[in-house]
Parts: structure tokens; sequence; C-alpha cells
């Protein structure tokens, strides 16, 4: 006969069980909130390059800069316009057809990244819904941003709403969205590149306290007359003038957030993109501004005691490397 401890050993393992799965969805249940770097929300925008045909490579890339970020303490972090492919890829349609294929274990990874680090990620992919036609009887494709929170939830999907030419040729249709987020911290207003030269039919990001734009600012290099090294120089260094600028746009229309600029940096078959992602003030002002490489900027932004950004202008951060 076995000892009584032995014949109730069962029930007491079942018990614990139980008990283990009650606290684990309690837990599940509570508010996760983004870390927070000396009382203020960090938000880091990464400028990184991509890789032809190289999607779990580039999403890797991409994470391992999104990771640095929040080894920084990093709250919020953005990746620009593209971030885990190259203008070809949707040029020739072949980023599409992966995203679609590969959606469910992406998103899996963006979550599990999102909730393990603490941190708003947002992040910008190519969407095809083979079963959503246009009126020419084609697939609907949009260009699409994803924002999870520090939970891992997928808090907000925004399609784009301005398309430009690239998107255009790659066959991506405008939306009629318009992402202002609610969050914990503030309120967000969501933008993909040429969204940002229309700031005027975003009239509701007025009550923003943050505008984030995701830019693949490209400069055309593989025509013969722009293989001129002072050519493409000239022409890079204007998006350090447009960046401000747009920025500055923003800020007269909406008077109220200050914005952040996201954009990919690097040399691809169509074209090199051109760095210059910069954080700028409500009044106009750039805060930080980084160069064509590849870097994180961070800036950090003041909460009041319950949590909430103040509506002071954030600061630079620059980590020691």
């Amino acid at each position: 006969m076995k000892p009584r401890f032995l014949q109730h050993s069962g029930l007491v393992l079942l018990a614990a069980a139980i008990v283990a799965a009650c606290l684990l969805a309690l837990e599940r249940l509570r508010p996760v909130r983004a870390r927070l770097a000396n009382d203020r929300l960090r938000f880091a925008v990464c400028q990184y390059d991509s890789r032809p045909d190289a999607y779990d490579w580039n999403l890797q890339h991409a994470l391992a800069y999104a990771q640095e970020a929040a080894d920084h303490g990093a709250g919020f972090v953005i990746l620009p316009e593209y971030s885990f492919c190259t203008a070809d890829d949707a040029l020739n349609g072949d980023a599409f057809r992966f995203f679609r294929r590969n959606a469910k274990r992406i998103e899996r990874r963006l979550s599990g990244f999102s909730r393990r680090n603490r941190c708003y990620l947002l992040v910008n992919v190519l969407h095809e819904d083979p079963d959503w036609k246009g009126d020419d009887g084609t697939a609907v494709r949009r260009n699409r941003s994803l924002l999870f929170a520090p939970s891992g939830d997928l808090v907000r999907i925004y399609d784009k709403r301005q398309t430009a030419i690239l998107d255009e040729v790659a066959g991506i249709d405008a939306s009629a969205d318009e992402a202002l987020v609610e969050l914990p911290f503030g309120t967000i207003g969501l933008m993909v590149c040429r969204d940002a030269s229309y700031p005027e039919s975003f009239p509701s990001y007025r009550k923003a306290d943050v505008v984030a734009v995701q830019f693949a600012h490209i400069t055309d290099w593989t025509e013969e007359s722009h293989r001129d090294p002072v050519w493409l120089a000239n022409d890079m260094a204007t998006s350090h003038t447009d960046f401000p600028r747009i920025g500055k746009r923003l800020a007269r229309t909406f008077a109220r957030p200050f914005a952040l600029l996201a954009n990919k940096t690097g040399f691809e078959p169509n074209g090199g993109f051109t760095g210059g992602a910069c954080a700028v003030s409500k009044e106009g002002d750039v805060i930080a501004l980084a160069d064509f490489g590849s870097d994180i900027l961070y800036v950090d932004a003041p909460l009041d005691d319950a949590g909430r950004l103040t509506g002071e202008d954030p600061v630079p951060f620059c980590p020691d490397r």
C-alpha cells in the first residue's frame, strides 16, 4: 500500500498546476507598461540597410537594431518603412508573397520581442490579401504598419494613405485610414513616408502628443547619369534638409506633438536609401539628426506622475557604445 502522501500526490500536483495557471492568467490580465528611463519614455529610431531576397536575414538584422535600442532603455522602438525588405522586393512582388505566407510567424516573433523587452515596436510590412479584390480584379495590396504593445499584443494596423511612385509601380493601393492611437503614456499619430507631405489630410493628429513617420526615402542611382559621386552626395544631402523641413511643416500643421522621422540607409539594386532620421520639436526645431549610415537615434520624453507625456520636448540621449 502506498504511503498516504503518495496517494494524494496527484491531487497536489493538479492543484498546484491550477494555481499556477490562475496566477499566469492574472499576470496576463495586468496592464504591461513600457519600460522607463529615469522617469522618461525613451524613443528609439532605428536606421539600417536591407538585402534583396533575404527576408529572414533582414528580419534578424532589423531586430538586432531594435534589441540594441531596447538594451539601451528604449520603451518605444520605431523601424523604418520596408522594415524587412528592399524596394526591389516590393517592385517584383516577392515581398508580398513572402509576408503573406509568413505573416503569423513574423507577427509571433515581433510580439515576442515586444513582450520580452517591455517596449512598443512599430514596424512596416507589405500586405496582400488574395481574397480581397480591387475594382480591376487583382488582390488589394497595402503598405502596412504594425504597432505592438509591451504586452505583445498587436494594438494597431495602419495602411498608408498617400502612395508614392514606388508604391504605385508595386501595385500598392492607397487607403482611407487615419491612425491616431491612444496609449497609456499619450496619443500617437502614425504616418508612412508620403503621408507626411499632406499633413492637412490628418486633422485628428492635432490631438497627438507624438507623430511617428516611417520613411524609405530613396535616391535613384542606377542610371549612368546618376553614378557621379558628387551628384549622389548632393542628392543624399538633400534628405538632411528635407526631413527637418517636413518636420517643421508637421509642427506648423499640428502645433502640439513632436515628430520622429525614421528612414533606411544603404544601397540596393534600384537605389540608395539616404538615412537622416531625425526628431523635431513641436516648434519645428531639430532635436536630433542621424547621419547617412546605420544608426539609432534616441530621445527621452518627460512623463508626469501619472505616466503621461508632459508636453515638453524630448531631449537627445547618447548611449555609451
